[in-house]
């Protein structure tokens, strides 16, 4: 009876993978020893001096999107992406726990807009913590392990057309009429769950004090369960109800750093591979399901007819064709101290999309981006710095002529859903508070 689309829930701010808010803020990062790098890689966990870090970033956005033949809708909000870490040096070693949100997004779009079937409100966040060690055998060299918790959480509603499904799943002899409102419901999902992984590092300075990071994270699969919901029709109380199972793998990363000093000034460059191949298919399961209703005499209807006792209450498999793949990013940054105890920062990066253009729809929202950066850093007294910093996204509109959508898809292709042809815009920035404390 109904096909459960489960990851179609605006992954929204990936660059790369890396998210839009860079691991660290803008004055972190992999080139960043101790609290501030620790996000990155597991060798910043041996500062010269212990440090704690705190970066507090705020994400804008706003996305526009006009399908084919319908009239446009735009949608925006904001996400809080903090970071929080503590790097500590014990004589060789040292001992680093972070946390922070390195993948989110997600908003509301209009309940009754041309998107609806697609999405109408999605939400999609990864707490993670680290808890790292780093041993430096001699001056020049660092090398690093962490092990890695998080929480995956994901909050989805869309709108669906039962006659679709319905036709979808009999066969091309049936003829339920498409569209009609009586026959248009919603789906409703919300699942959450826990992943481990790991994070590698090895940190070198070279001749003229060149500093060259490499670092390593871990796929990291978190199985997500909850309830999930259909409602055939918004106009009569029924609806379908049961447990989703699914498995959210996020990507394996390669990161490469290099810093390079020039008189005061350093000079900074970063990329890396982040690998999302692990997402281009994601299976589940629903269990547990059963057909319930409010109203008395529907649901003594329901329970006279048996309907809970027929293979509509099966377990169903749950399939997901997102079609993510790997992808190159790297940018650079350059370091410039404008008195003593004042540090400007400046840089810009490239990170593709990694969703194609059939895959594409406000459900799985991806771009790509170029990140043009600002950051000041002031150090009142030697213990503490202080940072302010702006992100702003330049990212390249995204025309779909090609959506592999269709309410004609057989159902086991997870793709049966209102074509998502169109013009589709992003628009983000993020401003960023950084507080990094010495002791």
């Amino acid at each position: 009876m109904f096909l459960l689309s489960l990851i179609s829930a605006a992954l929204a701010g990936s660059t790369a993978g890396m998210g839009l808010s860079p691991i660290g803020g803008s004055l972190g990062g992999l080139n960043e020893p101790g609290a501030l790098g620790l996000g990155a890689t597991p060798t910043a966990a041996r500062p010269e001096q212990a440090e704690l870090g705190l970066d507090m970033g705020l994400n804008q956005w706003t996305v526009e999107a006009q399908l084919d033949g319908e009239t446009p809708i735009e949608a925006s909000g904001m996400v809080p992406m903090p970071y929080l870490a503590a790097a500590v040096p014990v004589g060789d070693f040292g001992i680093g726990l972070v946390g922070s949100i390195p993948f989110g997004g997600g908003g509301d779009f209009p309940k009754q807009g041309a998107q609806r079937f697609h999405l109408q409100e999605g939400k999609v966040f990864l707490m993670e913590a680290a808890l790292a060690l780093a041993y430096q055998p001699v001056q020049a060299v660092r090398v690093g392990v962490a092990a890695r918790l998080a929480r995956g959480t994901m909050k989805k509603r869309y709108a669906v057309d039962s006659a679709g499904l319905l036709n979808s799943r009999l066969g091309s002899d049936t003829s339920v009429p498409e569209g009609e409102a009586l026959l248009e419901g919603y789906q409703e999902l919300d699942i959450a769950g826990l992943g481990m992984g790991y994070a590698l590092g090895i940190s070198t300075t070279l001749p003229a004090d060149i500093e060259v990071h490499l670092s390593y994270r871990s796929p990291m699969a978190v199985d997500l369960t909850g309830p999930a919901k259909v409602v055939p029709s918004n106009d009569i109380d029924l609806a379908l109800t049961g447990t989703a199972h699914a498995t959210m793998i996020y990507p394996r990363e390669v990161a490469v750093g290099v810093v390079v000093p020039v008189g005061g000034i350093r000079i900074m460059a970063d990329g890396g591979w982040t690998d999302w191949r692990k997402m281009e298919r994601v299976d589940g399961t629903l269990e547990d399901v059963s057909v319930d209703s409010d109203d008395a005499a529907l649901a003594a209807l329901v329970a006279a007819t048996g309907i809970n006792e027929t293979s509509l209450t099966e377990d169903q498999d749950i399939y997901n064709d997102l079609g993510n793949h790997d992808v190159f990013y790297g940018g650079a940054a350059v370091d410039v101290p404008l008195h003593e105890r004042w540090t400007f920062r400046t840089g810009a990066w490239w990170a593709p999309t990694t969703i194609p253009e059939k895959n594409f729809h406000l459900g799985i929202v991806d771009f790509d981006a170029w990140d043009l950066r600002a950051a000041v850093a002031w150090t009142p007294v030697d213990a503490l710095t202080l940072g302010l910093s702006a992100d702003v996204f330049f990212i390249p509109d995204r025309s779909i002529d090609n959506s592999s959508l269709s309410l004609t898809n057989p159902p086991a292709s997870g793709r049966v859903l209102p074509s998502a042809n169109g013009e589709y815009a992003m628009r983000a920035a993020r401003a960023g508070l950084t507080v990094l404390y010495r002791i």
